[in-house]
């Protein structure tokens, strides 16, 4: 990137020397583990995927391909309201984003993110030819980072440095001491991987004709596959299709996909994407992807049986590299999770629906999709190593004895051993409402009174085997571990119901057992025929202000009193699920107006202000890990879950991800102890004293900068 530096040498007055050391006092009073940085910098004013570019200019020697850069920056950014910071743990190929790609993480009203790390590797022999200065004695090279905003660029330099290492990081500073962690929404919600294919719809069997072409949509006749999934022959008159990027979390975008695979047939491309004959080769197809599409359809029309089609793969183009070399999981997803300490992988194992109970039947590496089986566990461990986060697994209410023990001796021998294990029996065993969660708890019931733990009709029985079977499923990981100072042991509850939460607890001394118990402290209401004609009338302000003032505080009383039962029996009170719940149910959920009432309310920016107040209370009655539900899911009717609504999606667009990101910061793992009233009074009024002491911080930034703003313009 061409740039020189201003030939004009600002000389520091007195004044600025005053207003630099108050706008440091200010910050460090505040934030006493932040190291300032001398620069403040703007933010990209398009998403830096597909518009100006933040770029990381390492100096000559050239990088060899391969080789592990990793950088510390600390510092701020105070030049206007909805700036963003950097970061990023991960390995990136560089070849993305021309360059490098830092990832985005919010600085909302002036907040401030303590460290920001960077690991990028070099995939086309450098990151960069720019030379900014010879390294430094002990090896450490001065770093300079470049924000485009319009037509300014701002640099960031002073005391910045690259170490230059072989191996990523050890660990995740970002998130070493955090009590935030996320669900991870299933594959039919989101794409976390870099092959799309994996996540793709099941093969549905339609018609076609070499002479006229395709036919009806859709028939009945058998598909034939091989234990993979991947289809081996067409019956006559036959093709087969499949959905590829459905809709959800995907950006509706233009893009470029690359479709690889092995073997002779082919494939048509239909409902959003074109093949460009012109690029293609046999075996890669380039499929460009229409302005506004959220996914495309994949045809089969033709297979050659004693060569089919298998091993396919379609991958964004400009993450082909990365593809090669290996690399499973979608780099923003990686960026946009490293902030949480924990991933509770529930619903990517599909715990809620498997049906594979047996070890030989799991879901695999090699199966052509995971959308029906779940994702294999030895993906979720890959995807635990490589946050450097710690893993919550839930174990399915079928699993035997044997199973159980090869699934524990999978995570103890792969999974990073600096990791913690979250482990639960099932999930929601204590519902009983609707299919999926009913016949878990007609389960619990029926073993639970073959027991005798009680009769075949009484709700508690049920519980009362949820309880047994957890305490199993925790000796079983405890003996393959070899102790349990890797394993967070967790009950799971309905945190609204203090009866459930005793029983599980007091059942053959389970809480002897356990380490958390987990509940769902959810606030909002759902609407319903009941109460639908109280919300077509309302506007969303008058939503969020009945949120505001009703719901949130009762919500919070029934925290201390889920976090008092807890504490009582010595375990920590921690969520499985929570946030809002903002739902339409029933026939209600196809009213057009309740959906956008709804979605609009947790789209707007009142919602990181009622997410800071939600949170506050949960920590200030004494919650400890709070684990969000969920990362990425697309609004519908239906609901309205995700802290995104996709996965590139703008964070300055996201309230709800923006005050996960800032509770982050401000709550780090301390004493299990409960607060005293006097620590929860200044719980609840933390947010709002750093809001003011940010918003001043930000006023004496603009002066500082305005005063060295020649120093660090780039022409």
């Amino acid at each position: 990137m061409p740039y020189r530096q201003s030939s004009e040498i600002v000389t520091k007055t007195k004044w600025q020397l005053c207003w630099f050391a108050l706008l440091s006092a200010l910050l460090l009073l505040t934030f006493p583990q932040l190291v300032l940085a001398q620069v403040i910098f703007g933010k990209p004013t398009q998403d830096p995927i597909n518009g100006n570019i933040p770029r990381l200019e390492l100096p000559a020697p050239l990088l060899p391909a391969g080789q592990s850069i990793t950088a510390q920056l600390y510092g701020t950014r105070a030049s206007n309201q909805n700036g963003l910071l950097l970061f990023s743990d991960q390995p990136i190929a560089a070849t993305r984003y021309l360059g490098a790609y830092l990832n985005v993480v919010p600085s909302y009203r002036g907040q401030i993110t303590n460290v920001i790390r960077v690991s990028l590797v070099s995939t086309a022999g450098a990151l960069s030819t720019a030379t900014i200065s010879s390294p430094l004695p002990s090896g450490r090279l001065f770093l300079q980072l470049f924000v485009e905003t319009g037509n300014r660029s701002y640099a960031a330099s002073a005391g910045n440095y690259i170490e230059v290492s072989s191996s990523p990081p050890s660990n995740n500073p970002f998130n070493s001491d955090s009590l935030l962690g996320t669900n991870i929404a299933s594959v039919d919600r989101q794409e976390l991987g870099i092959n799309k294919f994996k996540y793709s719809r099941p093969w549905v069997s339609g018609g076609y004709s070499p002479t006229t072409g395709y036919g009806e949509w859709e028939n009945s006749m058998l598909i034939n596959t091989d234990s993979s999934g991947y289809v081996t022959s067409l019956l006559p008159g036959q093709c087969v299709r499949t959905r590829v990027e459905d809709g959800r979390g995907v950006t509706p975008s233009p893009r470029r996909m690359i479709v690889r695979y092995t073997g002779d047939g082919r494939i048509d491309y239909w409902g959003g994407g074109t093949k460009i004959l012109s690029l293609s080769t046999p075996g890669r197809d380039v499929v460009d992807i229409d302005a506004g599409s959220t996914g495309f359809w994949m045809f089969i029309p033709q297979i050659n049986p004693a060569n089919y089609i298998r091993n396919i793969s379609v991958i964004n183009a400009e993450l082909e590299p990365m593809s090669q070399q290996g690399a499973l999981l979608d780099p923003m997803f990686l960026q946009r999770t490293l902030p949480y300490s924990i991933v509770r992988l529930s619903f990517l194992q599909k715990i809620n629906t498997i049906v594979s109970v047996q070890w030989a039947d799991r879901p695999r590496l090699d199966d052509a999709r995971w959308y029906s089986k779940g994702v294999p566990l030895e993906f979720l461990i890959s995807l635990a190593n490589q946050l450097k986060v710690n893993p919550w697994f839930s174990v399915n209410y079928l699993l035997d004895d044997s199973t159980v023990t090869q699934m524990a001796t999978l995570i103890r021998d792969t999974l990073d051993p600096s990791l913690k294990v979250y482990i639960e029996h099932g999930n929601e065993l204590w519902n009983t409402g609707g299919l999926e969660f009913g016949t878990q708890h007609a389960y619990a019931l029926a073993r639970g009174a073959a027991l005798n733990f009680g009769p075949s009709n009484d709700y508690y029985t049920a519980l009362k085997y949820h309880a047994y079977r957890s305490v199993q499923i925790f000796n079983i990981f405890e003996s393959v571990f070899g102790g349990r100072s890797r394993l967070v042991r967790v009950l799971g509850t309905h945190w609204a119901n203090t009866g459930t939460t005793n029983t599980i607890a007091s059942f053959q001394n389970a809480f002897q057992h356990a380490d958390a118990m987990a509940g769902a402290p959810y606030f909002g209401q759902m609407v319903d025929t009941s109460n639908v004609n109280h919300y077509l009338s309302m506007t969303v302000n008058q939503l969020l202000d009945e949120v505001e003032q009703i719901e949130i505080p009762r919500v919070a009383g029934m925290i201390s009193t889920f976090t008092q039962a807890v504490s009582t029996f010595g375990l920590r009170p921690i969520t499985y699920e929570g946030g809002q719940h903002l739902q339409a149910v029933g026939i209600v959920n196809q009213n057009s107006t309740i959906t956008n009432l709804l979605n609009a309310a947790n789209r707007h920016p009142r919602m990181y202000d009622i997410y800071a107040q939600y949170l506050n209370e949960w920590r200030a009655r004494g919650g400890r890990e709070f684990v969000h539900f969920t990362d990425v899911s697309q609004f519908t009717n239906w609901d309205s879950w995700g802290s995104r609504e996709y996965l590139y999606q703008d964070p300055t667009q996201a309230p709800k991800f923006l005050e996960l990101m800032s509770w982050l910061v401000t709550n780090r793992r301390v004493s299990a102890q409960r607060l005293s009233s006097q620590q929860r009074k200044q719980a609840r009024h933390r947010h709002l004293t750093r809001a003011q002491t940010t918003k001043e911080i930000r006023r004496l930034a603009r002066i500082a900068f305005r005063k060295q703003r020649s120093r660090f313009l780039i022409s």
